[in-house]
């Protein structure tokens, strides 16, 4: 016969680490599913709002117009304000994956309030998209797969 001495403290051991074992993969499994999700924001984020304007802010630098955010702002039928109308629906469309600090400047460059933009916030829009920009790409390339 078995000795109770040695069973009973086997079995409340072996369920205990069981039941930490269960623990820890819940917990590790919650922090995995949290940081899939961030990824996932931060990629929409990248792709639909700021790697656009990023590159729509670089394109200025290269042609030689500074950091500041220059537009087109000819009419749709003469075949230009192409750019406005990029803008536009960019921010039409994607605007609530922009930072707190920059969503409201956004609509500082959409539609008529473009034509109404201050030299500040002209300086500032660009600053806050380059910034917000490089602050994402490197928060995403430290995820881990």
């Amino acid at each position: 016969m078995v000795d109770s001495s040695i069973i009973i403290p086997s079995i409340i051991g072996f369920a205990g680490s069981l039941f930490f074992f269960v623990l820890r993969d819940i917990f590790l499994h919650n922090k995995r599913t949290k940081q899939d999700m961030r990824r996932k924001i931060i990629e929409k984020q990248l792709e639909c709002l700021y790697s656009p304007l990023y590159r729509y802010l670089k394109s200025g630098e290269i042609f030689g117009q500074g950091k500041r955010m220059v537009v087109s702002r000819g009419s749709a039928e003469e075949g230009e304000g192409a750019d406005k109308n990029f803008l536009d629906k960019l921010i039409t469309k994607y605007s609530f994956l922009a930072s707190e600090e920059l969503h409201p400047l956004l609509f500082h460059l959409h539609g008529a309030g473009f034509y109404r933009m201050s030299d500040e916030q002209s300086k500032k829009i660009p600053e806050l998209i380059e910034t917000d920009y490089l602050a994402l790409r490197k928060e995403y390339m430290e995820f881990k797969d």
